[in-house]
Formats: structure tokens, sequence, C-alpha cells
């Protein structure tokens, strides 16, 4: 999905607050007007994370390398743990566990740094505490289930650090139920946003239940231009893909494969896009 207006003021807004305290006026100018021409280039056809990966590559070059996220990353993933046995709980209790998974993996996709400007605690365990509330897209839901039944292979794009502890919760109930389906994860290829990279599948255990492969890319989505030869072939050759997250749908939206995206609309690009409200969730198939 290439970038949108919306997209492209936020990105800039976003990143003029992280050169604000430099103090080389000229500098800065210099730097967002690069910023503005990434974004603007019709040659490109760039998608909002697209954009974002090149946009992080010239801020390198004019402000040198940002720190590593990995501590606060590290903090999210074991802030989620502690909400492990509660989630797994309802799953287990639930009258339909595999919805129930769903859903709670879709509430961890709260946990974004890029399109909230705070990512509250307490919003996030009153999303948590009203899972068993939510409804899923029952045709969607349906359409899933019958997918996997005759699948032989899942490929569960994650998003952010710390969701990627419901991910893990949502793998394992689909692999209960589908014990012959080969599930693979796919992380992001380095440090972006808060991003989950291989780290935060080690730190979680998903590397130890699953097989999970860097997509070889810091772009915060999966770009099938961008990604690793292995990574796109394992997409490509995939029978059913779940996608988390608002990057993932902007990068893989309109590409045609077997794609279920699961996210909370975050934005108002999203809200307006699916006509929601803040914070609501989507389970969407990719049209074919």
């Amino acid at each position: 999905m290439r970038i949108t207006s919306m997209c492209m003021s936020c990105l800039l807004s976003k990143q003029e607050k992280l050169i604000r305290d430099y103090e080389d006026e000229d500098k800065k100018d210099q730097y967002l007007r690069q910023v503005m021409k990434i974004m603007i280039d019709d040659s490109l056809q760039l998608s909002a994370p697209e954009c974002l990966e090149l946009i992080e590559q010239l801020h390198e070059e004019y402000f040198g390398k940002l720190e590593s996220n990995w501590e606060t990353r590290k903090r999210y993933n074991e802030q989620v743990m502690e909400k492990v046995s509660y989630v797994s709980q309802v799953v287990e209790e639930a009258e339909d566990p595999l919805a129930a998974a769903i859903k709670a993996a879709r509430v961890g996709n709260y946990i974004d740094s890029m399109a909230l400007p705070v990512i509250d605690k307490d919003q996030f365990e009153s999303l948590l505490y009203k899972i068993e509330e939510e409804q899923l897209e029952e045709q969607v839901y349906e359409s899933f289930k019958e997918d996997l039944k005759i699948a032989k292979s899942l490929v569960y794009i994650t998003d952010n650090c710390g969701e990627i502890v419901f991910d893990k919760v949502c793998l394992d109930e689909i692999s209960k139920l589908y014990p012959d389906l080969k599930i693979t994860v796919l992380v992001r290829g380095g440090e972006v946003i808060n991003d989950a990279t291989m780290e935060d599948a080690r730190q979680i255990g998903m590397t130890e239940t699953y097989e999970v492969m860097g997509n070889g890319t810091r772009i915060p989505g999966t770009s099938l231009r961008k990604i690793s030869n292995e990574a796109r072939e394992l997409l490509e050759a995939a029978d059913v893909i779940v996608a988390k997250g608002q990057g993932n749908h902007e990068s893989l939206s309109g590409c045609g494969l077997n794609i279920y995206y699961l996210l909370l609309c975050k934005c108002s690009l999203y809200t307006k896009k699916f006509g929601v409200k803040q914070l609501s969730g989507i389970f969407v198939k990719e049209c074919p």
C-alpha cells in the first residue's frame, strides 16, 4: 500500500521530534527535506514501512546510528510474560479456545511505540480483560479454520516486542488443534522501532518450540521485494499466512498471498479505512 498523506505527516513529525534537540539548524533542515523527498518519490512507490527503512538509513548518515532499544524491548517482553498465566487460563476455559487465542494475540498488537504516542499499561490491561467480550469476523474466522484443516504449512509474521508473547500463546493453540501443521515464525531482520527480532523470540521461548527466521531487513513491515530470498520463498510457498499489525498490512496488502491480517486499529488511517473506533480489533483476509 503506497504511503498516504496521513502517514507522511506522521513520519515527518516523528523525525522532527527525534532530532529536535540537535543544535545545527541547517543540518536538521537538510535532513527533513531529504526525508520528504523519500516519501514523495513516485518512482519508488514505497509503503510507509519501506519509507521508514530509508529514513533510518538517512538518519544514520546525518546523526549517527540510533542506540539499541533492546533493554526497552526486553522490559516489554517481561511485562507481557507476567500476563501469560491469565491469558492461558482465559484461552483454556473459553468456549472456543482458538478464537480466544486469536483475540489475545490481537490485543497484544497494542504495544506499538510507532503508532501510539504512549503505551499505557492501564489501557493495555483494560483491553486484556475484555478478550472474552470481543468478537472475530465470523466469515473470516470460519475461512481461517477451513484453510488450516487442509494446510500443510503456516507462516506467522510477528510485529512488536511484548506482543510476540501472546503470538506464542496463539500458536500453541493452533499447533494443539492442528498437530501436523508445519509452523514457521517470521521476525524482523534487525532492530527497528520496537518490532520483534530474533532476540525477542529467544527471550520469550518462541525458538524453543517453533522454527523462527529473520526476514533480512529492518523494515517495520514485510516488503516482498526487499526481504531475503529465503523469507520470500517461505511466504510464497506457505499455505496460510498470519500477518500481525498495521505495518505488515501496509506493506503486504494487495500481494495476493493467502494472508490473514490480525491487528488493532491504532491511528486515524486505519480507523477510517475500516470504519471503526480507535483500538478496535480487525481480522481480515487478503483479497485474491
